[in-house]
């Protein structure tokens, strides 16, 4: 079962006790170890391996139960498929992991509460954080943190000038978006397996195409004045 297929109905948000990056770690070991041993990987087992304390290891593995890569467990977890398949393809091909997670997320609370706070235009990142983590325990950092997810998830875009938007495929009410959007519904509605069957030639040029016509969607400078 997935993420998106069954949200978790408490909102959890990643640890503040370490970054991203180092969750991330932990995620691609416990989706390594635990395919090829098919045996739980202890909080013990990770601090041996890359150093993270054993309490760090356990605030993040909520997230990542709640997210749908692991299993529930006692200071011990197992990789769902999910888990299992992210950890594989961010050794492969990181892209196709960043979208991976992007087409695994999608009914997440936190990509749903995103598409309403976004969806009258571009926001801060402090700000989209702050009102993602509005009614949740813990220090700033965890909202900080979760948009960092969201961003590697390919759930929000950034500006030029470093604020937070939505993918053109999700801004209801930007219509050079929609446009870009309908032009982009083979990719946007493709799934990972799909993805996955190109070769790498035909995914490079699909992804240069993307490029281009998100490029072309976006607005440009007024350079009347």
């Amino acid at each position: 079962m997935t993420a998106s297929s069954s949200p978790p109905k408490v909102r959890t948000t990643p640890t503040s006790r370490i970054t991203p990056r180092r969750q991330l770690e932990i995620s691609d070991l416990v989706g390594r170890l635990g395919n090829e041993t098919q045996a739980e990987i202890t909080a013990e087992m990770i601090h041996k391996a890359i150093g993270i304390a054993p309490k760090s290891s356990i605030e993040a593995a909520a997230f990542f139960v709640h997210a749908g890569l692991f299993r529930p467990g006692h200071r011990a977890w197992s990789p769902t498929e999910l888990g299992k398949n992210l950890s594989r393809l961010r050794v492969e091909d990181p892209t196709r992991a960043r979208l991976l997670l992007r087409d695994a997320w999608q009914d997440m609370w936190f990509n749903r509460r995103a598409r309403q706070i976004l969806a009258n235009g571009p926001l801060p990142e402090a700000d989209l954080a702050r009102r993602l983590q509005t009614g949740l325990p813990g220090r700033p950092e965890r909202g900080l943190y979760l948009v960092e997810w969201m961003s590697y998830a390919l759930l929000v875009e950034r500006t030029p000038d470093n604020d937070l938007m939505l993918p053109a495929a999700a801004r209801p009410n930007d219509v050079s978006a929609t446009a870009g959007a309908g032009v982009l519904d083979p990719l946007l509605r493709a799934s990972v397996e799909q993805i996955s069957a190109l070769s790498e030639k035909e995914f490079i040029a699909l992804m240069d195409g993307y490029r281009a016509i998100l490029q072309a969607f976006s607005p440009r400078p007024d350079t009347t004045h």
